[in-house]
């Protein structure tokens, strides 16, 4: 038995989920509660610096291209607010003191936001962080589209992917025998001329 089908995986209400979350999905359907014991949000953007930093990481399934502005301002909605985890402010301060009163933990914890500020520097000092950053400073919180507009596009869109298959289908392709001779001829090695 693989390892992976040993485990049980459960949504936030509770209920187990199937086998595909195991490999393949990763979010509870929607239209569902799917909530009620817990709630975990994750955030792709936070602070702008902290952007940078994740930019010098690279991507997650793309690690040789570098974040850029396109990934900040496809995902830079400020258009809902939500408080209601400040209810449990004094909770995890409570939690984080007693957890930094482990001398050691207190340390790399020090050590850690001591690294980000100093790795933050260090790419203020390289033009691609610098630029990408003062990008980000001069870009304001990205607009949802309404749905005319999504029309819109999504009419370009399809008028694309028709002029991108005409394109194709003009094309002129040679029949199979000719191809053969032609890749055959270009595998020749040439011969040197000479009498014989």
């Amino acid at each position: 038995m693989h390892a992976l089908e040993q485990f049980r995986w459960f949504d936030c209400e509770g209920r187990e989920l199937g086998p595909q979350f195991k490999t393949r999905r990763l979010f509870s359907d929607y239209g569902q509660p799917n909530h009620r014991l817990a709630q975990l949000n994750h955030y792709a953007l936070g602070a702008m610096e902290s952007f940078v930093l994740k930019a010098d990481r690279g991507r997650a399934v793309h690690s040789d291209h570098m974040l850029d502005v396109d990934y900040w301002v496809e995902r830079n909605f400020n258009t809902d607010e939500d408080t209601s985890i400040a209810r449990y402010s004094e909770a995890r301060a409570a939690i984080q003191a007693l957890l930094l009163e482990d001398g050691k933990l207190a340390r790399l914890h020090e050590k850690a936001v001591a690294w980000r500020h100093a790795r933050f520097r260090e790419l203020m000092l390289q033009e691609p962080f610098r630029a990408l950053f003062a990008r980000l400073l001069m870009t304001p919180p990205s607009r949802p589209i309404n749905a005319v507009t999504a029309r819109t596009l999504a009419g370009f869109a399809t008028l694309g992917r028709r002029a991108e298959q005409a394109l194709s289908d003009s094309a002129p392709q040679a029949p199979p025998e000719q191809s053969a001779d032609r890749a055959n001829a270009e595998t020749e090695t040439p011969k040197e001329s000479g009498t014989d």
